[in-house]
């Protein structure tokens, strides 16, 4: 028969009652351990199964976001083309304001061709140098 070492005696010293409590705290601690890290591994899976499922509504709301950008963009131009048609046609003599939604038009927005030609007919019928604004864009 082998030798009892220390921890061996000890144990064996304990009571019965004493013995069983620490085995069932044992047995309770091995069950928790193993449940914590069935969870942990699910939680895991979980995280990955969703991951893969946003990664396409992530890649279509960057695409999205873009649209609604150039949309707001191209939108911004118009109002601004609008404006300044109107104020050619409304308000002919109101020349500053006339020059400043031109500015913005052609020079901040980079406007098109659309509004060139009304705007320099406006601006040879009030004496206004045209070509500083148009060769700014």
């Amino acid at each position: 028969m082998p030798r009892k070492t220390k921890m061996m005696q000890k144990w064996d010293n304990l009571s019965e009652r004493t013995q069983k409590v620490s085995k069932l705290v044992s047995a309770i601690v091995v069950i928790v351990g193993f449940i914590v890290s069935c969870c942990s591994w699910g939680i895991g899976e979980i995280s990955k199964a969703i991951d893969n499922h946003m990664a396409p509504l992530e890649s279509q709301i960057a695409a999205n976001s873009q649209e609604i950008k150039t949309f707001r963009a191209e939108n911004e131009m118009r109002e601004s083309r609008m404006e300044l048609m109107n104020l050619i046609a409304d308000y002919p003599d109101n020349v500053d304001d006339v020059l400043k939604a031109a500015e913005h038009y052609f020079v901040d927005l980079k406007g098109d061709y659309v509004a060139d030609k009304a705007f320099e007919d406006w601006a040879a019928k009030h004496g206004v140098n045209s070509d500083y604004i148009l060769n700014k864009r």
